[in-house]
């Protein structure tokens, strides 16, 4: 099952939000998610600081140390979709998840290759029971590999995940420890 039919097939399946992984350049990423969502991009924005951007944003870019991955804080639920939809062509991780709910998604989305999902122990016989439900094919469903862990995952891809988040001012902000980790954040607005 290709991306697009996943994302038609499962909408948004409980997900409150999600953060991305696109394997591909800062540039890249951030003029295909301005074209795509028809937004500005404010490029290499201060970090908590008086002259950051002023928000709401409409996405956070941000490009970590010693890693190809770059991150894309989306601001609403789903958006695997965005590096195929916008011509990148590139593999993408969408991490997931349900404020209600401690489950989690992780899948991984390759150009022309089937959408690979990872989940965290029994979870994935959830999927297999909601793909049941929906009367969905097997040779359609998504495969799914069962970790211990996403960290797992990430570590496997190379992926460095860094924590980032909008103040009370919607400016946005991270930890000193995590500023080093961090070599550029775009932020798109509108």
């Amino acid at each position: 099952m290709d991306a697009e039919s996943f994302q038609r097939e499962a909408g948004s399946y409980g997900v409150d939000w999600t953060v991305n992984f696109v394997e591909a350049p800062m540039d890249a990423v951030s003029d295909a998610y301005a074209n795509f969502r028809k937004c500005d991009i404010a490029r290499s924005a201060s970090i908590g600081s008086a002259d950051s951007v002023q928000l709401p944003p409409v996405g956070v870019i941000v490009q970590p140390t010693d890693t190809e991955w770059i991150i894309l804080f989306h601001q609403w639920s789903r958006f695997a979709e965005f590096p195929i939809l916008s011509g990148i062509n590139a593999r993408t991780m969408e991490f997931g998840g349900s404020d209600g709910s401690p489950a989690h998604t992780c899948n991984l989305f390759t150009p022309s290759r089937p959408v690979v999902r990872y989940r965290v122990g029994s979870v994935a016989d959830d999927d297999n029971e909601y793909f049941d439900v929906c009367g969905t094919a097997k040779s359609s469903r998504p495969k799914i590999r069962v970790v211990s862990s996403y960290g797992g995952v990430f570590d496997h891809y190379g992926i460095r995940p860094v924590f980032v988040y909008l103040d009370e001012r919607r400016q946005v902000v991270t930890t000193a420890e995590e500023r080093d980790e961090i070599v550029r954040v775009d932020v798109a607005v509108l």
